[in-house]
């Protein structure tokens, strides 16, 4: 691929599609992973209350279950994002003049 302002080869493909949808998957992750988190250690809390009651185990199950929902929510995030960027936005930048432009319009 050549760059249609300076027919120079030194081009990057622009991962707009990548970072946005890593930062969203990774917050809509979060919240699903801080919610499950929640629910899970409510119940786990009222059936270990009998053994051993400790409140910090709702809260450590909280900071857990949002962690593993961001990172899990990102992951997928940044696949569909990758998907985004080489097959529909396909959003190239020049190395050498700064131009941007897509794929399709070369």
């Amino acid at each position: 691929m050549i760059c249609p302002h300076c027919n120079a080869t030194s081009l990057s493909l622009q991962r707009t599609g990548t970072r946005t949808a890593t930062v969203v998957g990774g917050l809509a992750g979060g919240v699903a992973g801080y919610q499950g988190a929640i629910n899970g250690a409510t119940a786990g809390l009222a059936l270990a209350r009998s053994i051993s009651p400790h409140p910090w185990v709702l809260a450590s199950g909280a900071v857990v279950g949002a962690l593993s929902g961001c990172l899990f929510g990102a992951q997928a995030g940044a696949s569909l994002g990758d998907h985004l960027d080489h097959h529909i936005l396909k959003l190239y930048r020049c190395s050498a003049c700064g131009a941007e432009f897509r794929a399709d319009s070369v």
